[in-house]
């Protein structure tokens, strides 16, 4: 084949190249190997990737083990970054198998940087228990506090995967000690260390550090650590959130350009946005620390769900999952389930949130099955919770099977104390309860959602709204249901509390804002007072048919409708339209007459 200036010889198949290759003698084959091997080498000298697995395979004949180590650890740096990640296990345990052989004369290698790739990869792949294992194995051997530190920080990865995330604080908050960042516990620790931080960025002073060098490893590894930490607090509810994201960002800023830096400034501007910290986040997401930065695909798959979770918390729901479905585009690729699913969750919520129950159904459906192969109790909580509710909506389970499978989903959230979503969970059984007539429930429900809404750390506009349905909830049960003069005092307090909360926060998001005039109406109405009820009601509809939250407004033309506020006959005209968007049963929501 080929020219006759350039031919190429080839067997006739692959039986006759096997056959002719198994008789010939050892020393034949090194022979053969060594000379392809050398011809690969200078053919594609100035691109030894894209042959480099072929060199693996003919080093490896060739019994030249310590070009089998070079070329099995390039190939599989290669397949891990291809998310190739089966691959690449191969390859590196090729390249340890090699170094085995006590032929690698090179000084400065450090095979447990080996085997920690092969750990991550193993993580990757979801192989938990190896990747621990090999984890453990570098702990046991190492000295490096640089590698210990990385060595922990696989460990906590691998643990928060698996949903055991109060195992995983511990890990990452181990691995901040070997490099000498101490976790702060009291809280005066942790505000004293937040001002610090504070003071440096009012300094404004940018003093990078030399990509490479030791100090710039070990503040790589800080950063990287911190971001993970920062996730883990939010997955828990911890208070040390903002600790960790303020002391991260400002590590961070330390940093050239790198995927790191960039993840964390992009984790510090969505904590700000969820900690009710909007302008700050705003100034971030605005300022030259994110903006002017050269974004990997990685990073910027990062930064666009942050950028996300931002446009969620401000009223921009197409934004937010034009923004979501592109990092999932790269999380699917990448094997990342833990960021899978939080995009997954964002996106599912922000379906059910427009109106649109069949696709946030499908998307719940598919969170859920990844959930539970990745063990993650929060998103199990946050699938079983959300979509037995979306069925009772579409009339496809009663009441009482809706009830009782939205309280299982309830015990993961509690589990891992969630308590921003268990505000939703809350809301939704407490709506149930009291369309179902059961008003005993509808207190206890009720009165939960003021609970959890208390505790939670996250003030997102969509854990806010929920307080909505607790004051509806309360009036309904003070009209309806038998209740003792101390109860009804109960009731009067969390009404006036719930009432001031929304106050307060109406302003942040035409969702709360909304909520805000329909909990109004409902006061209103609760006092006999119909004109101001329809004023408030009126304006309620008004904000969301300006918006995109879709199912809020159908709620809301609900809340008209089962009250007769307003008139009836055009209510049910305008909600038509997202009955059918949603497919929603319209007596799931609208009281016959």
């Amino acid at each position: 084949r080929g020219t006759e200036e350039n031919p190429i010889c080839t067997f006739k198949n692959s039986t006759v190249r096997n056959t002719v290759y198994d008789t010939i003698l050892e020393a034949t084959k090194k022979e053969l190997n060594s000379a392809v091997l050398d011809y690969l080498e200078k053919h594609y000298e100035h691109n030894i990737s894209a042959v480099v697995e072929r060199l693996v395979y003919h080093s490896q004949e060739a019994r030249d083990y310590s070009k089998v180590f070079v070329y099995a650890l390039e190939a599989a740096d290669k397949a891990y970054l291809r998310f190739a990640i089966t691959d690449s296990i191969a390859h590196y345990n090729v390249c340890i198998d090699a170094y085995k052989t006590g032929e690698i004369k090179d000084s400065n290698v450090n095979i447990n940087n080996i085997y920690l790739r092969l750990a991550n990869a193993y993580r990757k792949n979801g192989d938990y228990d190896l990747s621990i294992k090999t984890f453990n194995m570098i702990i046991q051997m190492e000295h490096s506090p640089l590698l210990l530190a990385k060595a922990w920080h696989g460990i906590g990865k691998c643990c928060m995967e698996q949903g055991k995330f109060s195992v995983a604080i511990e890990d990452f908050e181990n691995a901040l000690a070997y490099l000498g960042c101490n976790v702060p516990e009291k809280p005066i620790e942790i505000m004293l260390s937040n001002t610090i931080s504070k003071i440096k960025l009012m300094r404004g002073k940018r003093c990078y550090i030399k990509p490479g060098s030791k100090e710039f490893q070990i503040k790589e590894a800080r950063v990287k650590i911190l971001a993970t930490l920062a996730k883990a607090y939010f997955l828990t509810a911890n208070e040390k959130l903002y600790w960790a994201g303020i002391t991260d960002y400002v590590q961070a800023l330390q940093l050239a350009d790198c995927d790191p830096s960039v993840t964390a400034i992009a984790n510090f501007a969505a904590i700000c946005s969820i900690k009710d910290k909007k302008e700050e986040a705003k100034k971030i997401y605005e300022s030259a620390d994110l903006s002017d930065r050269q974004l990997s695909v990685r990073s910027s798959a990062f930064s666009n769900f942050c950028l996300a979770l931002n446009c969620l918390n401000t009223d921009k729901l197409q934004q937010a999952q034009a923004l979501a479905f592109h990092s999932k585009s790269y999380y699917e690729s990448s094997r990342e389930p833990g960021e899978l699913m939080n995009v997954n969750s964002t996106l599912g919520i922000i379906a059910y949130i427009t109106c649109d129950l069949n696709k946030a159904y499908e998307i719940t459906k598919a969170l859920k099955s990844l959930s539970q192969q990745y063990h993650s109790a929060m998103t199990i909580g946050w699938a079983m919770s959300l979509m037995p509710f979306i069925k009772y909506l579409q009339g496809k389970t009663d009441a009482e099977t809706a009830m009782t499978q939205i309280a299982d989903g309830i015990l993961f959230s509690e589990c891992v104390q969630d308590h921003a979503y268990l505000t939703i969970s809350y809301s939704n059984l407490s709506y149930i309860s009291r369309m179902s007539g059961a008003y005993d429930d509808a207190l206890i429900y009720a009165k939960k959602i003021f609970d959890e809404y208390a505790k939670a750390q996250v003030k997102m506009n969509i854990f806010i709204a929920p307080l909505e349905e607790c004051v509806v909830s309360l009036l309904d049960i003070r009209k309806n249901g038998k209740v003792a003069k101390a109860v009804t005092g109960e009731i009067n307090k969390l009404v006036s509390k719930a009432l001031n909360i929304l106050k307060k926060e109406a302003d942040s998001s035409s969702l709360v804002k909304a909520s805000y005039s329909r909990v109004l109406s409902a006061v209103a109405f609760s006092n006999g007072n119909t004109a101001e009820a329809e004023k408030e009601c009126q304006n309620a509809i008004d904000i969301l048919e300006n918006s995109e939250y879709g199912m809020e407004l159908l709620k809301t033309y609900a809340f008209a409708f089962n009250n007769k506020i307003l008139d009836r006959e055009s209510i049910m005209k305008k909600a038509a339209v997202l009955i059918e968007k949603g497919s929603v049963a319209a007596d799931s929501l609208f009281k016959k007459a």
